[in-house]
């Protein structure tokens, strides 16, 4: 399956590199990689902008991906999160990524 507008794959548990890639330039191109990227801002006059962006944020993102990764991010509450929890899950650091990366040498 793949996002219709620009014709993207979903993520899955095999293209986190690629979907990361094209995903951060859909979301620059709709302005929201912001979102993403900062915190959110202290202004009371900037918020209600920012949680319209985030909103549209995360909706991208959970549109993106398929539904056994929706588990993963069901519980974030902004794009932000959503994205860093979508990171670890598919780049995990320490011993955790030297594991997969063990095991997918051995499938070779």
């Amino acid at each position: 399956m793949s996002s219709s507008m620009y014709n993207i794959d979903k993520l899955n548990e095999t293209n986190y590199d690629s979907w990361c890639l094209q995903i951060k330039a859909v979301l620059i191109h709709q302005d929201l990689w912001s979102t993403v990227c900062e915190a959110k801002p202290e202004a009371e006059a900037e918020i209600a902008i920012w949680t319209k962006k985030d909103e549209k944020a995360i909706l991208t993102i959970i549109l993106s991906i398929t539904s056994i990764q929706i588990a993963y991010i069901k519980n974030c509450p902004t794009a932000k999160e959503a994205w860093n929890t979508l990171r670890e899950v598919h780049r995990p650091k320490g011993p955790v990524r030297k594991v997969s990366l063990l095991k997918q040498l051995l499938n070779m």
